[in-house]
């Protein structure tokens, strides 16, 4: 008994802790468009760049409320990308947005990984019909400008790679121990502060 009490202690310390953001902070963005998207960044930038700053380990995940429209949910994967972090999507009608380190939720990180391939695969066999979006904000829209992108002929690699990147959330460069990963973010912190302060 004594030894089952321990364990789930034990377990209980391992997982990560969850934080909600109050929905309160997202109040006024019941839609996110072309008039406040920047703002919404700017904000949701300054969330997730002080609690990476403040955190001493990597057991945590954000929860952002289920109030966000899906394009600031789009925004946020982009957001946590660009830190190195993983992200998905719970709920069926209202989605919340979980971002977290990528050592937690695995699974879900293959999964989204597999969806986005299939999807793409999918988009890729009906390529002459797609118009690519000028400012790609989706990943679906992401995957069209992919697609265009790789069927120019004078399109380079690094475009290429940069869209895949954006798209698959490539983050096995980043590292999964807390001192390397905040080596890591570090750089990235100090010049989207210096962005953010202009």
């Amino acid at each position: 008994m004594v030894q089952a009490a321990e364990a789930a202690q034990q377990n209980q310390e391992e997982q990560p802790r969850t934080y909600p953001i109050p929905a309160q902070i997202y109040a006024e963005f019941t839609d996110v468009n072309i008039e406040n998207e920047e703002f919404f960044k700017y904000m949701s930038y300054h969330v997730l760049l002080q609690f990476v700053e403040k955190t001493t380990d990597m057991k945590w995940i954000l929860q952002f409320p289920k109030t966000l429209p899906s394009q600031g949910r789009s925004v946020i994967h982009d957001i946590a990308t660009t830190l190195g972090l993983a992200s998905h999507s719970v709920g069926a009608k209202h989605r919340s947005i979980l971002v977290y380190p990528r050592n937690w939720h695995k699974d879900k990180q293959e999964q989204e990984a597999r969806k986005h391939e299939k999807e793409y695969t999918k988009l890729k066999e009906r390529s002459k019909a797609l118009i690519a979006p000028e400012d790609p904000k989706t990943i679906r829209d992401k995957m069209i400008a992919l697609i265009s992108e790789e069927g120019r002929e004078n399109s380079t690699q690094s475009n290429i790679d940069k869209l895949r990147a954006e798209i698959f959330h490539t983050l096995e460069h980043v590292p999964e121990d807390f001192d390397a990963y905040m080596l890591y973010v570090k750089p990235i912190i100090e010049a989207k502060k210096v962005e953010l302060s202009q």
